[in-house]
């Protein structure tokens, strides 16, 4: 488990001034991979710190995204969700549960690549369908 103060190191190295909530945003980011959205996030969070604020929450996600700390997933209608993990690698959302796993990537340079008169700045592979536990369900 990633603790404040070891968010609050890498949000320094990182040039973030860190804060008790930035720190506690890249603490939850880190420690719970399910992809979460940063309403998800705000109300894992406020409990503990009931001056927390969406605003705040949402800002700190974008800011880490920013710094190469984390990465949005646009992998649904309407909702953002964030990834701590930056490697290469591709997203499968379920659609009957909803959740969002990693799969790895047998090589990332055979994804599609745009012309070379492009330049790329960042590919994502999201793929859609029903998970193992789901269709073990049906």
């Amino acid at each position: 488990m990633m603790t404040p103060v070891t968010a609050a190191r890498l949000l320094a190295k990182h040039g973030i001034r860190p804060s008790h909530q930035r720190a506690a945003v890249t603490a939850y980011l880190h420690d719970n991979r399910i992809h979460p959205t940063s309403e998800m996030v705000y109300t894992a969070l406020v409990p503990e710190i009931p001056t927390l604020s969406r605003t705040t929450v949402h800002q700190t996600l974008l800011l880490l995204c920013e710094k190469g700390l984390a990465q949005k997933l646009a992998i649904e209608d309407g909702f953002i969700r964030f990834d701590a993990d930056v490697a290469p690698h591709g997203h499968f959302k379920c659609v009957r549960c909803g959740a969002v796993y990693d799969f790895g990537l047998s090589s990332p340079a055979a994804l599609p690549r745009p012309p070379e008169a492009f330049e790329l700045m960042e590919t994502h592979l999201y793929c859609r369908g029903v998970c193992p536990a789901c269709r073990r369900a049906r």
